[in-house]
Formats: C-alpha cells, sequence, structure tokens
C-alpha cells in the first residue's frame, strides 16, 4: 500500500513540474514552414531563454503579432532569414524595456 501511495506521490509531482508545451508559439514564412526554427524556438523555450509570448523584432522593429494564437506568419520568406538570437528576459529587458520581460526573439532578414 506505501509503494503506491510513493508512485502517486511521484507521477502527481512530475505531472505538475512538466512544461505545457501547447503555449509555444509556432512560426511560419510567407512561403513554408520552417521546422528548424520552430525546433529552435521550442529548444530555447525548454532551456528557459525565453517564455510563452517573446517579443519579437526583425531587423531591429518590433513585430507585432496576436498572442492569443499558436502561429505566427513573418512577414518574408524562408530564404531571407539571415540570423536569429534569443535574449533571455534579463538581457532583453535591458534592450527593450518590460515588454522584453518573457525574452526576445530578434531576427535579421536580407531585405
Amino acid at each position: 500500500m506505501s509503494k503506491i501511495i510513493f508512485f502517486l506521490i511521484i507521477l502527481i509531482l512530475f505531472l505538475s513540474c512538466k512544461s505545457n508545451s501547447n503555449n509555444l508559439i509556432n512560426v511560419k514564412f510567407k512561403d513554408a514552414v520552417s521546422k528548424e526554427l520552430n525546433d529552435s524556438i521550442n529548444a530555447n523555450f525548454l532551456k528557459g531563454v525565453i517564455k510563452e509570448k517573446p517579443v519579437l523584432y526583425i531587423n531591429g522593429e518590433k513585430f507585432h503579432y496576436n498572442q492569443d494564437i499558436d502561429t505566427v506568419i513573418l512577414p518574408f520568406n524562408n530564404n531571407q532569414l539571415n540570423g536569429l538570437m534569443f535574449l533571455n528576459g534579463k538581457i532583453s529587458m535591458k534592450i527593450y524595456g518590460e515588454e522584453g520581460e518573457n525574452g526576445a526573439i530578434v531576427m535579421i532578414t536580407n531585405e
């Protein structure tokens, strides 16, 4: 009986600590879906670099996206992405102020 109770406690703790990947954003280019880009975003989310609903900058300008939906369509094609950086909340708040609290995704394109 005590083994069952111990197992149930461990299971409850595991489930309560598990991150909810349903809250991540998915990114699509105008012309394609990029599995590599989404994998990179998800990896940085799981590492704690960015949190849910990070601020998104493209070529130095804030890109406004609907944070209530989970898919963002970028205003450029897949082959135009030249650089990608993920900034944690502490660093992005120094650059972007309060809006950078959840981290930032910075993209550079060859306009």
